[in-house]
């Protein structure tokens, strides 16, 4: 799963660019090319960006057609427990409003205090994994809509072979600025390792519950590439010779 950067809790490298299409119960359709990389500082600590190109259209009155990029979002996470039957990884998301137009982007810096946890079931060949957060807008343009929400990801991926796994997964979430609405969206991926480096990945989604919010999806669906690579910018021999590391063991 770690291989496959399909494991969150997992420190490891890789590039990702995606293509998608995602509809919303607010009118909105979005097609997405989006880009990212993650990279491994030490064995320990990784930081992922993600940046969307955007076409957006509002189908409905004062509705609007746009398209450039939107907001930047960085992840930085720390793995702080991993045993055979538990990895526990705490991070941060980190928005920043850099979209082209005021369509695209939310005006606010964000920040997002997170966790994720992974539970093997080796008798299923399977990985329970769920991540927690809770997103606040901390900044930002005074006038635009602020933001918080919590959200709620548990999901089951299953290795079938060497080559293909799938992931079966809900998204929960609570907008408290909006009446506090929910929302439930199904999502999934279904992966294929074509060699050493590279994967392929389809991301299906639907909504189930939550309608008028930002968060609430009708479908969506997301195909991309994924490049992986080995190694922390940091090497652990490194990491454990600094001199504050030989100060906690003595």
């Amino acid at each position: 799963a770690a291989a496959n950067g399909i494991d969150p809790t997992a420190i490891v490298g890789y590039s990702q660019a995606a293509y998608g299409h995602g509809v919303f119960t607010n009118g909105l359709n979005l097609e997405t090319a989006t880009a990212v990389v993650q990279l491994p500082f030490t064995p320990n600590l990784a930081v992922r960006a993600t940046l969307p190109y955007v076409w957006a259209d509002l189908d409905r009155p004062q509705g609007f057609t746009t398209n450039g990029t939107s907001d930047l979002f960085v992840r930085a996470g720390g793995r702080v427990y991993t045993s055979p039957h538990l990895a526990l990884l705490i991070g941060m998301d980190i928005a920043f409003p850099t979209g082209s137009n005021d369509r695209l982007s939310t005006g606010k810096y964000g920040l997002g205090p997170g966790a994720a946890v992974r539970v093997p079931l080796p008798r299923l060949r399977s990985l329970f994994i769920t991540l927690v957060e809770d997103f606040k807008s901390v900044g930002g343009d005074p006038s635009r809509r602020d933001i918080h929400f919590m959200q709620v990801q548990p999901s089951i991926t299953t290795i079938w072979s060497e080559r293909w796994w799938t992931t079966v997964g809900a998204v929960w979430a609570v907008d408290w600025n909006n009446e506090r609405r929910t929302v439930v969206n199904l999502q999934g991926e279904i992966g294929h390792r074509l060699d050493d480096r590279w994967r392929l990945f389809v991301q299906p989604g639907a909504g189930v519950v939550g309608r008028d919010t930002p968060l609430g999806l009708d479908w969506t669906v997301q195909a991309g590439v994924r490049w992986m690579f080995s190694g922390s910018l940091f090497p652990e021999r490194l990491i454990e010779s600094l001199p504050v590391e030989g100060i906690s063991k003595n």
